[in-house]
């Protein structure tokens, strides 16, 4: 064992001792295979399982695999696939039938029926109901029951991404279960009753969420699968910490590590690392506008001189996890995303360039700066702020939180951040403009982009589509708003005798059903 892995065990280790917190580190570590319970970490703690209200990317990853929706897209071949449906049609470009099963059970023991589906949708549209990124389902004008088993959901306009929308956004909430509660925040955190293949038995900030597999909805679904009957993920936001457990058999995987953490794990006969793609875009986005109070980066060649100082494959190749497979994209999305075809690139490395960027900006003295991060990517932000300081951009790395980055976000409080997206969460253009240019999340306000982003929506025919988004697409590279700087794929590290596989359907990304024991 290494001098630096041997002093990750034992400040862990003296942890169990201290940390009032997360009381099931001190419990004996025991191998789980022969309980068949997968001990996943999580960095973010949480108390709910809601992507109605609850955002981050670990709530989601469990959202996606709990909850049922109506259709599904296969994104190996490019095709939507009935899920709680029987089927569907497209009856004109605004709306769209269903009909659904009658087979399947919520894990409260109700029947997944129509009126399930007229239910939810019903809900989320309805504009009393807040929710976060309430754009999502505020496009729908109505849905009917057309029958027993049979709903019809109305557009209020054409929609060109309607369909991928209700296959990746729309999750189905039991409609008996979700009426009683007069609080449906409280959903996620109390009852949260869904049609997938594993049952939430518990959820708690500190202690986590324990799943088991439901035995009466296996065998139903083609495209899922629950190998592990049981899975309990465990809060655990220090990365130390994170190691030393699973060194020493505390928990079974670790998600998102970090290259540092891949390194210091090879030669440990116990524990493997499997990388696999994600289509997550790591990414600085700039404060264009001066909402932070720092107006620094309102001049496009300070933001342009950031962009030049960073030697993007030196970087990535160091510190990216995973590197090997990681796309480096040309843009704010990947080319199997929908309607993605930029004709710009990001500029290149050019410190002698970003220098003169400055001087021309009338800041050759420098620009002082908070480089604020997600923390799991703490170490590519210092990388980046080591070489900024070289051509006089003196960035201050600020780590936070998922929660407290997105309300600084949101707030308009960061001058330069580097954050992740999944753009997968739905592969559509509108959905990745929308995330960097719309509400809180905008410190651009650029007309261009805005008349492509409101173009593109009601656009069916694809290359026309395409032809519109380009034009967004490329203004986002031409005025350096946002630097696209590589896919982060998702690196496992994993006892020996737990393997991952491919997800059936998604390119993006392994879910709780893609996890075995050997």
């Amino acid at each position: 064992m290494t001098k630096i892995l041997s002093a990750v065990v034992f400040a862990a280790a003296s942890a169990l001792f201290i940390a009032p917190a997360s009381l099931w580190l001190a419990q004996p570590v025991a191998a789980q295979k022969a309980k068949d319970t997968l001990r996943l970490v999580t960095i973010d703690p949480f108390n709910s399982v809601d992507a109605y209200y609850t955002g981050g990317n670990e709530v989601a990853f469990l959202a996606r695999e709990l909850y049922g929706r109506i259709v599904v897209f296969d994104e190996y071949n490019g095709k939507f696939i009935p899920e709680l449906a029987k089927s569907f049609e497209r009856i004109n470009p605004t709306t769209i039938d269903f009909e659904i099963r009658d087979d399947l059970t919520f894990h409260s023991g109700n029947k997944l029926s129509a009126e399930d589906v007229f239910y939810t949708l019903n809900w989320a549209i309805d504009p009393t109901v807040k929710l976060r990124n309430k754009e999502r389902y505020s496009w729908v004008q109505k849905v009917e029951k057309l029958g027993p088993n049979k709903i019809r959901l109305i557009g209020k306009e054409p929609f060109a991404a309607d369909i991928f929308t209700i296959a990746y956004r729309f999750y189905i909430l039991d409609s008996k279960v979700h009426a009683a509660m007069a609080d449906k925040a409280n959903y996620g955190r109390q009852n949260p009753s869904t049609t997938g293949l594993y049952k939430i038995t518990s959820v708690d900030e500190n202690q986590g969420v324990k799943m088991e597999r439901y035995e009466p909805n296996m065998g139903k679904y083609a495209h899922r699968r629950a190998p592990i009957k049981h899975i309990h993920t465990m809060p655990l936001p220090d990365r130390q910490t994170q190691m030393a457990q699973l060194i020493t058999g505390g928990v079974d995987m670790v998600r998102e590590i970090s290259s540092d953490m891949a390194e210091q794990l090879q030669g440990n006969a116990a524990v493997a690392t499997t990388p696999m793609q994600s289509k997550l875009l790591a990414y600085i986005n700039f404060d264009a506008l001066g909402r932070s109070g720092n107006a620094a980066f309102k001049d496009v060649r300070v933001r342009q001189a950031f962009i030049r100082a960073i030697p993007r494959d030196q970087i990535v190749k160091t510190y990216v996890a995973g590197a090997e497979i990681a796309e480096v994209p040309d843009a704010i999305c990947f080319p199997k995303n929908d309607a993605c075809a930029p004709t710009t690139k990001p500029l290149t490395y050019d410190p002698a360039a970003a220098r003169q960027l400055l001087t021309d900006a009338g800041v050759g003295s420098g620009v002082d700066f908070e480089l604020s991060v997600f923390q799991p990517y703490r170490a590519i932000a210092e990388a980046m702020a080591g070489e900024l300081r070289k051509v006089g951009l003196r960035a201050t790395v600020q780590p936070y939180t998922q929660s407290v980055f997105t309300k600084k976000r949101e707030a308009g409080e960061l001058t330069a951040l580097l954050q992740v997206y999944p753009t997968f969460a739905q592969p559509t253009m509108d959905n990745i403009l929308n995330h960097f240019f719309e509400g809180g999340r905008d410190y651009a306000n650029d007309p261009i982009i805005d008349a492509a982003a409101k173009a593109g929506y009601g656009e069916t025919d694809t290359p026309k589509r395409t032809a519109i988004y380009q034009k967004a697409i490329d203004r986002v590279n031409e005025m350096a708003y946002v630097y696209p700087f590589s896919e982060q794929p998702t690196v496992y590290a994993h006892a020996k005798d737990v393997k991952i596989e491919p997800n059936q359907f998604s390119l993006s990304e392994v879910r709780l059903g893609d996890f075995f024991w050997k």
